[in-house]
């Protein structure tokens, strides 16, 4: 006898409405909401201290302050892999020596001493080649429209 092909897991919740961040962790400490999607930078005290608990984070690898905390793909949300970025954008127009100018004043700001302050402040560097960045920013945008028309994300 064949079995029935499990049906997809799907995480349902209401959406609630907190304008900042350190609202969204007060209102999980007191138990007001249930779950919540925060960054590293917020969580990793609270996870240490044992105050929340950790179950998955939404990057495609385990972050480096939280290596016991497996990735949302892996605690079994296949293909699961959201990042929290910026990048620095100038208008198409800019002239070439300010967009070098750029490039070269961020690659200096973004040096190891940098990068080794982001992650003790729990925040992994995601650094993308400026020649590889808008094929990146087009498999993110590619990635989000699919996820929302997939969860059927409306806009009120």
């Amino acid at each position: 006898m064949r079995r029935a092909a499990a049906a997809p897991r799907r995480l349902r919740g209401d959406a609630r409405s907190l304008s900042r961040l350190l609202p969204a962790v007060a209102a999980l400490l007191a138990a007001e909401v249930d779950f919540l999607f925060d960054t590293t930078a917020t969580s990793t005290q609270q996870i240490r201290a044992g105050t929340f608990r950790g179950l998955g984070v939404s990057t495609a690898t385990r972050a480096s302050a939280l290596p016991e905390v497996p990735t949302i793909a892996e605690a079994g949300i296949a293909g699961y892999a959201v990042s929290v970025w910026n990048t620095l954008l100038v208008h198409r127009r800019a002239p070439e020596p300010v967009v070098a100018r750029l490039r070269q004043a961020f690659a200096e700001a973004m040096d190891a001493a940098t990068q080794a302050k982001l992650r003790a402040a729990y925040v992994d560097p995601l650094l993308v080649p400026p020649a590889e960045l808008e094929a990146w920013l087009e498999r993110e945008q590619s990635a989000w429209l699919r996820m929302s028309r997939d969860a059927g994300v409306t806009v009120d």
